[in-house]
C-alpha cells in the first residue's frame, strides 16, 4: 500500500536566493521543463512564477498538440490555469508556517464567508391583509 507523503516533504521552495536574485527576465526564462522550479516563498504573478507559467504553457500545448490548438484563447486559458494552480500551492506552503490557532481561525471565518454566500434574501409576494 502506497504512503501519503506530508506536504513538509514534497512543498517546499527550492529556489535558492542567489538563484532567484541572478535571473533576469530580459535573458530567458526561469527554467525548463526538466528542471522546473516555482518560487512558493514569492507571489503567483511575480517574475519568477509567471516565466514558469509561460515555460509549462508552452511544454503543455507541445507535448499535447493532438487535443489543444496553439491558438491565443488555448494558451490564455492554459496560462491562468497553471497560475491558479500556483497560487494555491503557495498557499498550502504557506499554511506550513502558520499555527493551529491562526488556522481553526482562518477556518472559521471562511466557513462563515460560505454560509453566507448561500443564503438568498427571500421576498415575499405582497399580500392583501385588508
Amino acid at each position: 500500500m502506497a504512503q501519503m507523503i506530508p506536504a513538509a516533504e514534497w512543498l517546499q521552495d527550492v529556489i535558492h536566493p542567489e538563484e532567484l536574485n541572478s535571473w533576469d527576465p530580459r535573458i530567458g526564462p526561469c527554467c525548463t521543463p526538466d528542471r522546473f522550479k516555482l518560487h512558493l516563498a514569492g507571489t503567483p504573478r511575480d517574475d519568477w512564477n509567471s516565466s514558469a507559467s509561460r515555460v509549462f504553457t508552452d511544454h503543455f500545448l507541445a507535448t499535447y498538440p493532438h487535443l489543444y490548438q496553439d491558438t491565443w484563447e488555448v494558451r490564455q486559458m492554459v496560462l491562468n490555469k497553471s497560475q491558479a494552480y500556483i497560487k494555491s500551492l503557495i498557499k498550502l506552503y504557506r499554511r506550513q508556517f502558520v499555527g493551529g490557532d491562526v488556522l481553526l481561525q482562518n477556518k472559521i471565518s471562511q466557513r462563515r464567508r460560505e454560509r453566507k454566500t448561500t443564503v438568498s434574501y427571500f421576498r415575499p409576494a405582497a399580500t392583501n391583509w385588508n
